[in-house]
């Protein structure tokens, strides 16, 4: 895949290009083998490319026949060989067999209606001169980022925030900073940066002349409908496989994540069928959620080339490289073995296949069950929960995970007045609202307290509490806010694309139409099971979830103890009011003395303090000045890709 930078000024003065080229760099990490250019009176477009298709002549931009449009393009569309049959047929020449000058042509025929017909993982970018705009748009579930600055008369995009932070100074947005301690990342649409936002999924922007506009070419189905079970399973099975197939397509060679569960299998089944398959996966410490003895018996019976690495305990510079590889906080700690298990891909192979969106589209997730199961219960029981965790809050202090019965009476009591959603969503959080006192500053918390709140909460106030909700709200915030946005960056960090058969469209589409009761209520991903049973080994299909992310209860001891309360209490923004040191080393000694586990929440913290002095510059308005000419250092590469407009 690749990185984009565009910009369009109203103004249409002549446009820097060593600036252009600067920002354009700035994402090499995403395309590290060629880059290209296409400028006009007020209008840059940058690409930076990773070549997997039309190795040779498949360089971006890409014009049309007579150079009066042009096109950038991150990601991978992979019905792009039909639609360019169709397109030739109606008397389009192309001059590439890249999926990006399909798009283009693709354009100039549906217009806005255009991504509605493609089929992929994609952000992208097109001058239209004639109309003398900028259209843009990206993937219906979000698999590629696209982010949005307006300065001045001027429009701004990017794969990444970087370049847009780099064109002038940026403060922090309170809001998505409580967003972010809340939920562990800053929910799609918003960014932690003031006027720096994302394009949301299944979007499409246009930049010209009336300035801003946007609009939506693709939702999740919005009613269920009845269905044949047998059926139904029969067309999920095929929509599977052809969903792997199609994304094995390209010059180069494709490998697959393996964790030994469900849904990386079932990935690695289907690609095993088409050929030999390499396979790739991370270990932990003996006892922490180590599955790689499921990967390797999974391995094994397909016949898997098979890597394996052992992430024995963070080490501060991968840490602080997989801070830097997000760009914004994020508080996932399954980053880390992201990032490292990529790193290990990226030497053999430039694509990989992974398991991602199977938990959110069949409800994989253990707070997804918890929840459901509490308000399951008869309401008599909640109201008496409800009753005695009133009484009871008085005398407990707020506690992520206490064990004593008040403890978890307490918290069974604010689960049950927040509703089904916003129980769900509690159970997700960080710092739920009672845990936020014991780290915020009084002043920062006020503010949040006078406000509106997290963003997915208002959600929740407003929601009718069905357990449909629930899905929808995995499905639509939390796969591109958190999973999609670990997938990506961490891929191209190191150069790799990666490639997620279960969110082809055609297969959400598909699944989400299904009545919860049936996506969920038979237990976690019953429906999956029971499309896969006999392409799977039965230990994987009996095998219960575990997650992919670091055992922070053993990181938070000894010498990474002591290294993460340095570094938290070294941020910035304890001394700006964001945060309260006295509460903080408070929770260090809770964790450190055993009674309590704040090991979710002192990750977050750690992140924060990571990315605010190592990526956000330390200070709450960076000192970015914009750039000119050389000012990252810019030069020339060998033969760069460069055009004009007519």
């Amino acid at each position: 895949m690749c990185g984009i930078y565009g910009e369009r000024s109203l103004e249409e003065a002549p446009v820097d290009r060593g600036r252009v080229a600067a920002l354009t760099r700035l994402l090499a990490h995403r395309g590290p083998d060629e880059e290209g250019f296409f400028f006009g009176p007020g209008v840059a477009l940058g690409h930076r490319r990773l070549r997997v298709i039309d190795l040779a002549a498949g360089r971006q931009p890409i014009a049309n026949e007579d150079g009066t449009r042009a096109i950038i393009h991150d990601g991978r569309v992979y019905n792009f060989g039909e639609l360019r049959a169709s397109l030739a047929a109606r008397g389009h020449v192309f001059t590439t067999r890249t999926d990006a000058e399909v798009i283009l042509h693709l354009y100039e025929e549906a217009g806005e209606e255009a991504p509605c017909h493609l089929n992929g993982a994609f952000a992208f970018a097109i001058w239209d001169g004639p109309a003398r705009r900028l259209f843009f748009a990206r993937d219906r579930l979000g698999e590629k980022p696209l982010y949005l600055r307006r300065l001045g008369s001027a429009l701004h995009l990017a794969s990444e925030i970087a370049p847009l932070r780099a064109l002038a100074p940026a403060e922090i947005d309170p809001a998505a900073l409580d967003d972010f301690l809340t939920y562990g990342y800053v929910p799609c649409n918003r960014t932690i940066w003031r006027g720096i936002e994302q394009l949301p999924p299944g979007a499409w922007g246009s930049f010209d002349a009336r300035g801003l506009t946007t609009g939506r070419y693709w939702d999740l189905p919005r009613e269920t409908r009845p269905c044949d079970e047998a059926a139904w399973l029969e067309e999920l099975r095929a929509l599977l496989d052809d969903a792997v197939g199609i994304r094995l397509a390209g010059e180069v060679p494709v490998g697959a994540f393996l964790s030994g569960g469900i849904d990386s299998s079932t990935v690695v089944g289907f690609m095993r069928r088409r050929g030999p398959v390499r396979a790739f996966s991370i270990g932990f410490p003996a006892g922490a959620g180590d599955e790689t003895d499921d990967a390797r018996r999974v391995a094994g019976f397909f016949g898997c080339e098979h890597r394996v690495a052992a992430l024995e305990s963070p080490k501060e510079d991968d840490i602080v490289q997989a801070v830097a590889a997000l760009g914004e906080p994020f508080a996932d700690h399954s980053m880390l073995p992201s990032l490292l298990v990529a790193r290990m891909a990226a030497r053999e192979v430039k694509v990989a296949l992974s398991g991602d969106g199977a938990d959110e589209l069949f409800g994989g997730y253990q707070w997804l069950t918890i929840t459901l199961r509490q308000f399951a219960r008869p309401a008599l029981a909640r109201r008496a929960a409800v009753a005695a965790g009133g009484a009871l809050e008085r005398l407990c202090a707020p506690s992520p995970r206490g064990v004593s019965l008040p403890a978890r009476v307490c918290r069974y009591a604010r689960d049950a007045r927040a509703g089904l959603l916003g129980a769900f969503l509690r159970r997700r959080s960080i710092f739920a609202p009672e845990l936020k006192r014991l780290a915020y500053g009084d002043a920062f918390l006020a503010e949040i307290e006078a406000g509106e709140g997290p963003s997915l909460h208002r959600l929740a106030r407003a929601s009718r509490g069905t357990p449909g909700e629930l899905l929808d709200l995995d499905l639509r915030h939390y796969l591109p806010g958190d999973i999609l946005v670990k997938t990506d960056r961490t891929g191209m960090y190191h150069g790799l694309e990666v490639r997620a058969p279960f969110l082809d469209h055609r297969v959400v589409e598909h699944v989400a139409a299904l009545a919860p009761e049936l996506r969920c209520g038979r237990g976690p991903k019953h429906m999956l099971k029971a499309a896969v049973r006999d392409l799977l080994p039965a230990a994987v299909l009996a095998k219960r979830k575990q997650g992919f992310g670091l055992p922070l209860g053993r990181c938070l001891g000894g010498g990474f103890w002591d290294f993460a309360r340095e570094a938290v209490l070294a941020n910035p923004m304890l001394a700006e009011g964001y945060l309260d040191r006295r509460k903080i080393e408070a929770l260090f000694a809770a964790q450190r003395s055993g009674r309590e586990d704040w090991g979710n929440q002192l990750w977050a913290l750690l992140v924060l303090s990571l990315w605010r002095r190592r990526v956000a510059g330390g200070r709450a308005e960076p000192a970015c000045q914009p750039l000119a000419g050389q000012a990252l250092g810019w030069q020339p590469p060998p033969r760069p890709c460069t055009m004009d407009t007519l």
